[in-house]
């Protein structure tokens, strides 16, 4: 996909990785060694050595390339947030987190 989009005139202005998380690093880096735009649901990559890479390749050639977190956005987590930081339910101690996935 990456070879034929970057070889069309019209082809698409970004890539959007949305795959299992193991695949991001290899998929992210391919559309951007063909000079296409990348946002990548994270994790970014599985080791800091291939994120930095990818993050060195992106600017080598100007390209936008970011992450989603897209938990940050959910209203439950902006209240839990401002609720911590008003110190409305005390010291956090514990924090419990499941992330189903295949």
């Amino acid at each position: 996909m990456a070879d034929k989009e970057s070889a069309r005139e019209d082809g698409i202005d970004f890539v959007s990785i949305m795959t299992a998380n193991d695949t991001h690093y290899e998929i992210a880096k391919c559309f951007l060694e063909h000079d296409i735009h990348v946002i990548c649901d994270k994790p970014l990559a599985l080791r800091t050595e291939e994120a930095e890479e990818l993050a060195r390749i992106a600017e080598e050639r100007g390209l936008l390339f970011g992450i989603t977190y897209s938990y940050t956005g959910y209203a439950l987590i902006r209240q839990a947030r401002e609720m911590i930081r008003a110190g409305a339910i005390g010291d956090i101690l514990y924090v419990r987190v499941q992330h189903p996935e295949d």
